[in-house]
């Protein structure tokens, strides 16, 4: 068995690229109850890499699958959006499959190189975790979750003989996005 861990960056303040102080925080706060991990891999966009760093986390890896995404796609799926509508539009638009198998052709690529027993971490996009999770599994109830991912939120990915099988929800609590500098 190995475990794959997909979280999206941590908090900004846009336009900038950068993660912001309270970004910086909650990401040590989220890496300070998670890991250790034998591969870390990013999207090379600086907040990617960013907040797997201030997660206390070397960057092993970019990926630049992690990080493309065609206009074409959000207007499409209309994120940030429930889960259940993000896995309509992806049976709905050619486009949005190819990208949300992609994710996860990516994800198993990368899971693949550690050992059983080892874990991973991926640090990417939020619509990225959202497709590339529903791609992954074949049966998830997106019903159960609304919600799209928050900053630092993700998934906790079983793979075992091939495939993925199981998952878990990472959740960030709305008081650590509290924390203080």
């Amino acid at each position: 068995m190995r475990i794959l861990e997909v979280r999206r960056h941590s908090m900004r303040n846009k336009p900038n690229e950068h993660i912001s102080r309270e970004g910086i925080a909650l990401a040590q706060l989220i890496g300070s109850k998670t890991g250790p991990f034998n591969l870390v891999v990013t999207s090379p966009i600086h907040r990617a890499i960013e907040t797997a760093v201030a997660m206390g986390f070397a960057v092993d890896e970019t990926s630049q699958v992690l990080s493309e995404i065609s206009t074409d796609i959000i207007n499409k799926s209309r994120w940030p959006a429930p889960f259940d509508q993000l896995q309509r539009s992806m049976y709905q638009h050619q486009i949005i499959e190819t990208f949300a198998n992609k994710q996860a052709n990516s994800w198993r690529s990368i899971v693949c190189k550690i050992n059983n027993g080892e874990k991973a971490l991926i640090v990417t996009h939020g619509l990225f975790i959202e497709f590339g999770t529903i791609a992954s599994l074949s049966k998830i109830n997106t019903t159960e979750y609304n919600d799209p991912i928050g900053y630092c939120e993700g998934f906790r990915l079983i793979f075992e003989d091939g495939k993925f099988h199981a998952f878990e929800i990472l959740r960030v609590s709305p008081d650590n996005y509290l924390v203080n500098n």
